[in-house]
Order: structure tokens, then C-alpha cells, then sequence
């Protein structure tokens, strides 16, 4: 166990105290036209809040993160915040922008650094799971981009064909959008079915019987169900713990004894 912690701290040691809390927020406001509709107005408001937010929590963990060889890029560094901190709305308002109404939307993201030095270890630590974590990022920043580009060629459209085309396309890519964001809420659905159903001393093969095979598998043979780790330890479940206090080198009864807040099941 000492092993594993050294190497942690080598791959990402951070510069301030690992106590450290900080809020990020990121804000945007979307002048709708004559031809949008709420939803999408909102929508896309709320796409660029949160890339704002996103785009500040990495700059925010750059300065206070350094990675042996720099082998950790800004944008690999985004692509683990993307998917390990989350944003919530803190204010949203609908009001006159000149002679149009407008939408505007401020999101807040909570960071702590000691636990993102844990979550980002794994992250690492997992070739499968960095992938992952990595082309979902990837993904939703090319649609992201392209939402934008759609954006400016509805500015300059001289007719109403041209608009409708460029207002399908849009609508097409949100839907994209929508789909990443399911496999999200997926992740979540995962995580309550686990937690229902899942009962300590049950096999590995009797979980994933009754709930599907894992998102991911730890290096020791932990299984992720989205929100939750069920922790599997001498070939039976002995606890279930929230996902955001997972590190692969504690056993259940490290959790029990001195992270009892941890503990789902």
C-alpha cells in the first residue's frame, strides 16, 4: 500500500495543500433570433457556460499541478475535469438583450484537489478507463465546436432556405449532444441499480448476473457501476462505496475505519 501511495504522489503531485477547495464558474448569455426556440436558445446557452467553466477548472488545476516529464497535457487534464467534476446551475435568467430576448446561465463547479489527485490517479492508472474518459471528452468538444461554427453561419445566411439548413444541422448535433449526455445518466441509473440491489457477500459473477457487466474493472478486480465502486474483496462483495472516494489501493475496511462518510452500502 505504501508502494501505490509513493507513485500516486509522483504521477501527480500538487503544489498547494491537498485541502485545498475552490468554486469555478463559468457564465454565458445567448441573444436569441427571430427563428429559435427556447429549448435550443437554453441548450446552447448552457453548452457554453459550461465549456467556460471547464475551460477555468483547467486552467485553475495547470497552475497548480505539475506532472513528471509534462506528461499530462492541458487538454488531457480537461478531459479528466470534464468527466470527473461536474457543474450545476447557480443562476439562469431570461431577459432583453436590445431588441431581442436573451438567455443567460451561470454554472458553478466545486473543486477540492485532494480528491481530484485520487480520481485522476486512477483515471491515469487505468489505460482503458483514460481512454474512455478521453474520447467522450473528444467527442463532445467536436460537436461543441460545431454547434458554434453552425452558429456563425446562421449570422451571415442571406435567405430563409439557407437558414432552415444550417437550423436542421443544429438541431441534428444537439441531438448528438443529448446522447452523450444519456450515457451519463446512464452511468447514474447504473449506480441506483446498484445500490438497490447489490447485497455484501454476493459473488462477482452474482452481481454481474443481476446488473450487467461493469463500466469498469479496477486493476484488483473492483467493479464500477457509474456513481458507485462495489468492492469486491476474497471473491465476495464487501462493501459499496461512492465513486467519488474510490482509490484502488483501500480495502473496505480503510473505508469503514477512517472514511465512514464513503460508505453506500
Amino acid at each position: 500500500m505504501v508502494l501505490s501511495m509513493f507513485l500516486i504522489s509522483v504521477l501527480i503531485p500538487f503544489k498547494s495543500s491537498l485541502s485545498e477547495s475552490t468554486v469555478i464558474y463559468g457564465e454565458y448569455e445567448y441573444a436569441m433570433g427571430d427563428n429559435d426556440t427556447k429549448k435550443d436558445a437554453r441548450r446552447i446557452c448552457l453548452l457554453e457556460a459550461q465549456r467556460r467553466c471547464l475551460e477555468n477548472a483547467g486552467t485553475y488545476l495547470m497552475s497548480r499541478i505539475e506532472i513528471e516529464n509534462h506528461q499530462l497535457t492541458k487538454d488531457e487534464l480537461i478531459a479528466y475535469t470534464g468527466g470527473l467534476v461536474k457543474s450545476e446551475i447557480v443562476n439562469e435568467e431570461v431577459k432583453f438583450s436590445g431588441p431581442n430576448m436573451a438567455i443567460y446561465i451561470k454554472v458553478k463547479s466545486d473543486i477540492n484537489l485532494s480528491d481530484l489527485q485520487s480520481k485522476m490517479a486512477e483515471v491515469r492508472n487505468n489505460d482503458s478507463l483514460s481512454l474512455k474518459f478521453i474520447s467522450l471528452q473528444r467527442d463532445y468538444d467536436q460537436l461543441a465546436d460545431k454547434i458554434r461554427r453552425l452558429q456563425d453561419q446562421l449570422e451571415s445566411v442571406d435567405s430563409w432556405e439557407s437558414e432552415k439548413k444550417v437550423r436542421t444541422e443544429r438541431a441534428q448535433v444537439l441531438g448528438s449532444l443529448s446522447k452523450l449526455e444519456n450515457i451519463r445518466t446512464e452511468i447514474e441509473q447504473k449506480a441506483r441499480v446498484a445500490i438497490d440491489n447489490i447485497e455484501l457477500g454476493m459473488t462477482r459473477e452474482e452481481v454481474i448476473s443481476l446488473i450487467g457487466k461493469p463500466r469498469v474493472q479496477s486493476k484488483n478486480g473492483h467493479l464500477n457501476y457509474g456513481k458507485v465502486w462495489v468492492m469486491i474483496e476474497s471473491g465476495v462483495v464487501s462493501c459499496i462505496i461512492d465513486a467519488k472516494c474510490f482509490r484502488y489501493y483501500c480495502d473496505c475496511i480503510w473505508y469503514r475505519t477512517l472514511e465512514r462518510e464513503c460508505i453506500v452500502k
